[in-house]
């Protein structure tokens, strides 16, 4: 099997990066891990199933194994994850329906979707993988769907401020509160994916919805933490905790994991000295060898350790703000585990952001302007 994604090698080498100068083998490392994902958690009709979740799929889950896919050059196991997606979770027709996040076994023992509502960062990784997978494969039905899923999000997910900033809501359902505020999950657009549908999307809100949502996290991350929810009244512009509380853990993760895959984008401010506003992660793994479960992001309260997965995402964010040693004790330790286990994980979600930190170190993460594919 060819090891490649969008026309460039996946062992592209942009000088002697320092995990590479210390002899693991990243794409070794990649191609076991997502070997045993799919033998895991992909069932031979391109269900991606969740064993902490009685075996039931999420949109997320079919999402990410469409990129994952793709970073592989694997289109039959492309196709029959989209075509599941579709059938399952988009009523047959994802032109017209973005998909349930939540399908499983109903109380009556019956499978079908549990919950109608959609997830936007599902629906975001969906039509990114759609726009990159038309740019690779000889296929003329992956973009327009990909655009087509666009529109959807365009539609449902996003909510448009008096002021005209856009907000991208975590689901079209049940994310605005009665008070008028709007409730937001901050890993739900990582800034490399709001550049490349700016680009492929000029007229699109993708610009204005990665301003707005960097700049309203300022006020969220007084310690720089990231938090897991944030809410946000869309009238002010201001920014305060929302229901779900002010802790950053199994969401915000992803967080730093985005921030250091889209480190070189302007978009970001990569190579500020700062890093943006998470220098609170950054300055409490100075100190601590491990990365915390949870942070209370107000008081900078940490609790908690967490999970080689957590430590697979924060590599890129590691790598970013120059803390090359750390960064690699945790790919070490992620090296030896895949070596021993074949994952990252016994888990499904923590497998995942391994699969991710190993593709950027690959340089298969595909950023709008390294690759324009």
């Amino acid at each position: 099997m060819r090891w490649i994604i969008l026309g460039v090698a996946l062992i592209l080498v942009c000088g002697i990066g320092w995990w590479q100068a210390r002899s693991i083998d990243v794409t070794g490392d990649w191609q076991r891990l997502w070997q045993h994902y799919q033998a895991k958690f992909i069932s031979a009709d391109g269900r991606v199933i969740d064993p902490m979740r009685q075996a039931a799929t999420t949109s997320e889950g079919q999402a990410y194994a469409l990129f994952f896919a793709l970073v592989a050059d694997d289109r039959p196991l492309f196709d029959r994850v989209l075509a599941w997606t579709e059938n399952n979770l988009a009523q047959g027709d994802l032109r017209q329906h973005l998909p349930a996040w939540l399908w499983g076994e109903r109380a009556d023992h019956t499978w079908g979707v549990l919950d109608v509502n959609d997830a936007s960062d599902a629906n975001l990784w969906l039509a990114y993988a759609l726009l990159k997978a038309g740019r690779r494969w000889p296929d003329s039905r992956y973009e327009p769907l990909g655009l087509a899923v666009l529109a959807l999000i365009c539609r449902h997910d996003l909510w448009q401020s008096p002021r005209g900033r856009f907000y991208l809501l975590p689901g079209a359902q049940g994310f605005v509160l009665l008070d008028g505020r709007i409730v937001l999950n901050p890993s739900y657009w990582p800034a490399f994916q709001m550049q490349y549908l700016a680009e492929i999307d000029p007229a699109g809100p993708w610009h204005n919805l990665q301003h707005t949502a960097e700049r309203k996290q300022i006020t969220l991350m007084p310690k720089g933490f990231a938090p897991d929810w944030i809410a946000i009244d869309p009238a002010t512009g201001q920014a305060s905790p929302a229901p779900q509380g002010v802790m950053g853990g199994y969401d915000a993760i992803r967080v730093y994991l985005w921030q250091g895959m889209s480190a070189g984008l302007d978009a970001v401010g990569a190579g500020s000295t700062d890093y943006g506003l998470l220098q609170g992660m950054a300055h409490y793994l100075k100190d601590h060898p491990n990365p915390p479960e949870w942070v209370n992001t107000q008081t900078g309260q940490a609790s908690g350790e967490g999970n080689l997965g957590f430590k697979a995402a924060l590599i890129p964010y590691l790598n970013a703000v120059g803390n090359h040693h750390q960064a690699h004790v945790y790919l070490a330790e992620i090296h030896k585990e895949i070596r021993r286990t074949g994952l990252v994980s016994k888990d499904y979600y923590p497998n995942n952001l391994g699969l991710f930190a190993l593709a950027y170190l690959m340089g298969t993460n595909t950023l709008a302007r390294r690759f324009k594919g």
